[in-house]
């Protein structure tokens, strides 16, 4: 397999540099499950599951990012190569992007911060996916069946017609989670700093939920049995004194329970929603 790896990274670096927006990757087993593992420093992550036996990735250069057109910085409006008022864009020599295939388990990388990219891409619907940004844009899934693993730091996260189970967490993003059905015996959770968290699941679904927000709220239509838990008491050592605090968590279930759901937020609020 490592001739098909190899050519897939040289085709890619050639249709990059003419500018061309989508490459087919071929997959070792078509047919059968396999993960894709993405991580882009600076840029938007969308993900689909459709019928395909194989992987399309389509990419692009985010319009308006890391583009200083109106601006001089002190140097004079006049000088050539530096104001670029009244021009049209026509070429850009840097997305370089990394892909790799290899016993259907598909990588695609971009470590720079030179120019946010916005990447598509569409699997086989019962791929596992681990996906990851730093900065620039959100992270976007759309109904994929395997196992989902996302993380940014200063993008939201949003999942819909989701049939698996999710972790997901940012610093400083939202979460909008929408599930179709919830995978038995799969614990899920999903943490952020600030922002809203918001899931959508069926009514149907069995679950016990541990949830905690700082400084916002827990909303919820779902018919939650809400457990009376005391306050955790914890001691920590600083120096030569202790320090004493209680840690406070929600706990509830749904149907009976079932998998552990955990919801942090430190300053946004927490919503469950029944999925219509």
């Amino acid at each position: 397999m490592k001739y098909i790896t190899t050519t897939i990274l040289l085709f890619c670096s050639l249709i990059l540099s003419a500018q061309a927006n989508s490459l087919e990757i071929p997959l070792s087993s078509p047919g059968q499950p396999g993960k894709l593992e993405v991580y882009i420093k600076s840029g938007d992550i969308v993900i689909k599951g459709g019928d395909r036996q194989d992987v399309l990735v389509e990419y692009m250069e985010n319009i308006g990012e890391n583009d200083d057109d109106d601006h001089d910085h002190g140097h004079g409006h006049d000088k050539r190569g530096k104001n670029k008022k009244g021009l049209k864009k026509i070429g850009s020599t840097n997305l370089s992007l990394s892909i790799t295939e290899k016993d259907n388990y598909v990588k695609i990388k971009r470590s720079s911060l030179i120019k946010s990219i916005k990447v598509i891409i569409t699997i086989p619907r019962n791929f596992e996916v681990e996906a990851q940004n730093y900065m620039g844009g959100d992270i976007t899934i759309e109904g994929i069946t395997g196992e989902l693993s996302l993380e940014s730091y200063t993008g939201s996260i949003y999942a819909d017609n989701i049939n698996g189970s999710v972790s997901a967490s940012t610093y400083a993003g939202e979460i909008g989670i929408v599930f179709d059905q919830v995978v038995a015996d799969h614990s899920m959770s999903f943490s952020n700093y600030s922002g809203e968290i918001d899931i959508t699941l069926p009514t149907d679904s069995k679950l016990d939920f541990k949830m905690k927000t700082n400084w916002g709220d827990i909303y919820s239509d779902i018919d939650l049995t809400v457990k009376d838990v005391k306050p955790e008491v914890k001691k920590e050592k600083e120096g030569d004194a202790y320090k004493v605090y209680t840690d406070s968590w929600t706990y509830a279930s749904s149907n009976g329970g079932g998998p552990e759901m955990k919801i942090k937020s430190e300053y946004g609020s927490v919503y469950i929603r029944a999925k219509e």
